[in-house]
């Protein structure tokens, strides 16, 4: 089997869970093989590979995927045809959630896996927590809102709950002269930068991690929070289907209205914990078990 992922950096990872299976493979492309595992179509892979069977990985085109089955514009939709048509060439479709497996089903007729990504492994960092200077309370909240797609929310929300602190994470420099965001209470810490170091580190020091974001394909964003066994409530998202259950893993809201809602009944203790329900839907994603099953879905 050939391996040919022109990214280097998700190369080296997928060879380092093949090392660990002792799973044959050659990255020497004159080689003999009949297999090739790949992760991009580009006029490389559709022209050198028309003869092998192809094993096609997605987890590098999955957020262009996702936005393609939301914005629906002309441009999306050509991306989408052109990579369902190339799809039902393949051997094998690998993923990485089943909720993406289940809209690719209805598309192609290839055999779909599902292979979870692997969990981050993060060290605390005490600078990080010397920077910001958030105390450690069972009142934190962080408010996830990338792109300040609803500041509406976070200054609504926040002026309703005086006694919480807010953490309120994302930036856009259009709307960095926002009044809204000018006069956010004093109970809202803006945090405009972040990488997945200090991402953690405010998930971490916080009890509700509100996500008005598309966070499920972003840097294990997602999987830090159930990994901390944070509450999460989030915006709706169709990627959550046959993955992460409203009312069981997590709680979701499609708009202001909603999401008050939700965190009345989350602050006044009346909805359940599901954070154990969420954890067990993630905990096996470390090295071992997704370099097994790497052994198990490639030839």
């Amino acid at each position: 089997m050939l391996i040919y992922i022109e990214d280097k950096i998700f190369l080296s990872q997928i060879i380092n869970y093949l090392d660990y299976v002792k799973k044959n493979y050659t990255l020497d492309i004159t080689s003999n093989y009949e297999y090739v595992l790949i992760a991009q179509i580009n006029k490389k892979t559709t022209d050198n590979f028309k003869n092998k069977k192809i094993i096609f990985i997605t987890y590098l085109i999955e957020q262009k995927l996702y936005n393609s089955l939301i914005k629906k514009n002309k441009k999306d939709k050509e991306f989408k045809k052109k990579l369902f048509d190339y799809l039902n060439t393949c051997f094998r479709v690998i993923t990485s959630l089943e909720s993406l497996k289940k809209i690719m089903e209805k598309e192609i007729t290839t055999s779909i896996y599902v292979i979870n990504k692997e969990l981050p492994i993060i060290s605390n960092n005490k600078y990080i927590s010397e920077y910001y200077h958030i105390k450690k309370s069972r009142k934190n909240i962080l408010f996830i809102d990338l792109n300040y797609a609803n500041i509406n929310y976070i200054f609504d929300i926040s002026l309703n709950y005086p006694k919480y602190n807010f953490i309120y994470l994302g930036f856009n420099s259009d709307l960095k002269n926002s009044i809204l965001l000018n006069k956010l209470p004093l109970n809202v810490l803006l945090v405009k930068y972040h990488n997945i170091n200090i991402f953690w580190y405010l998930v971490n020091e916080s009890f509700i991690i509100i996500n008005n974001s598309d966070i499920i394909l972003k840097d294990d964003y997602l999987n830090i929070i159930l990994l901390l066994k944070k509450i999460l409530i989030s915006k709706d998202n169709i990627l959550y289907e046959n993955y992460l259950l409203n009312s069981f893993h997590i709680y979701t809201y499609n708009n202001l209205k909603e999401l008050k809602i939700k965190l009345k009944k989350v602050t006044e203790s009346r909805l359940l914990n599901l954070t154990s329900n969420s954890y067990e839907v993630i905990k096996d994603n470390n090295f071992k078990e997704i370099a097994h099953k790497y052994s198990k879905y490639l030839p």
